[in-house]
């Protein structure tokens, strides 16, 4: 079963990298020329399994400080619904 979770969250891990030389916001959902976007899709309160996906696209350090600089994070489905650590997974985010 974890096995099945940690290739599901793998398999929903998307890296879409395109150059520019600013982020510029058209609207309040909307940027055009990001510079990197990661999207990790159906946490579901893995936060073990979270982390290291964080760590290896170089999010966050091993104290969990920010690392990403101007890259877009964005989680899609659900972060909580069934894992044993949901409130360390909604406290990191």
């Amino acid at each position: 079963m974890r096995q099945t979770v940690f290739k599901l969250l793998l398999a929903c891990l998307l890296l879409v990298a395109t150059p520019s030389s600013a982020t510029e916001q058209v609207g309040p959902y909307e940027w055009t020329d990001v510079d990197r976007l990661v999207v990790i899709g159906d946490v579901h309160g893995s936060y073990d399994k979270l982390l290291p996906l964080l760590k290896g696209t170089n999010l966050v350090d091993e104290n969990l400080a920010w690392t990403g600089g101007e890259t877009h994070l964005l989680f899609l489905g659900d972060l909580t619904d069934r894992g044993p650590l949901e409130k360390m997974v909604l406290d990191l985010v």
